[in-house]
């Protein structure tokens, strides 16, 4: 997702879209946020280890 919103934003900035700068600007803040909550999501998920099972 991340590399998406970057590939977006580059697009744009290098004049290489027709995307409006600012609507491509929201869209990239939006997947990059979705991708930190996905991280968390996932890094919640995982379980405890103990240091016994080290």
């Amino acid at each position: 997702m991340r590399h998406l919103a970057a590939g977006w934003l580059h697009s744009v900035y290098e004049g290489e879209s027709e995307l409006d700068p600012g609507t491509t600007l929201a869209l990239a803040g939006v997947l990059m946020e979705l991708a930190d909550q996905i991280d968390v999501e996932c890094i919640a998920f995982m379980p405890i280890r103990s240091e016994d099972s080290g």
